[in-house]
C-alpha cells in the first residue's frame, strides 16, 4: 500500500505523458498543457519541500509570546492578594468559575499559537493542490471525447455517446 507520494516519480511519468503526447500530437495545443502540467508538477515539488521546513521565524515568535504570556500570568498571580474566608457559598462557586473561564481561554489561546504553523502549511498544500488539481481537470475536460485510436486512423470502433 503506498502511503506518499514522490514527487521525484511523479516528475518522471508526467514527462513520460508529455513525450508521447508530442510524439503523437506534435501540432496540438495539448503539447503545451502537457508542458505547462510538468513545469507546474515541478514547482509543486519545490513547494512542498519548502513547506515541509519548519517556520523558524513562527516557532521562535510563538515561543517567546508564550513566555511572554506565562511571565505575565505569573506576576499577576504573585500579587493576588486572597482573603481568608469567603462569606458565602455563592462567593466560592463565583471564583471557581472565574478561574474555570481563565484557564479555558488560556488554554484556547495555547492551542491556537501551538497549531498555527501546521494551519499555515495546510492552507499552502490545499492552494498547490488545487492548482494541480484545476490543470487536470482542464486536461480531462478537452479529452473527454477524444479517441487516439480515431485521430491517427488506426480504430475501427464507433464514435462514444455520452447520455446527456
Amino acid at each position: 500500500m503506498y502511503l506518499r507520494l514522490e514527487a521525484d516519480k511523479i516528475i518522471k511519468i508526467v514527462e513520460r505523458l508529455r513525450d508521447r503526447i508530442t510524439e503523437r500530437f506534435p501540432a496540438a495545443s495539448l503539447c503545451k498543457v502537457a508542458g505547462e502540467f510538468l513545469q507546474l508538477s515541478r514547482d509543486a515539488a519545490e513547494r512542498a519541500r519548502t513547506i515541509g521546513k519548519p517556520l523558524i521565524p513562527l516557532r521562535v515568535g510563538t515561543a517567546l509570546l508564550l513566555l511572554v504570556f506565562f511571565a505575565v500570568l505569573f506576576e499577576i498571580a504573585a500579587g493576588l492578594h486572597v482573603a481568608k474566608g469567603f462569606d458565602s457559598i455563592t462567593d466560592i462557586i463565583q471564583a471557581v468559575e472565574a478561574s474555570f473561564n481563565i484557564i479555558i481561554l488560556l488554554c484556547g489561546g495555547i492551542f491556537f499559537l501551538a497549531t498555527l504553523e501546521a494551519r499555515i502549511k495546510r492552507k499552502q498544500a490545499l492552494e498547490m493542490i488545487h492548482e494541480l488539481r484545476a490543470l487536470a481537470h482542464v486536461v480531462d475536460l478537452h479529452q473527454f471525447s477524444k479517441d487516439p485510436e480515431q485521430v491517427l486512423g488506426r480504430g475501427g470502433s464507433p464514435p462514444r455517446r455520452y447520455a446527456p
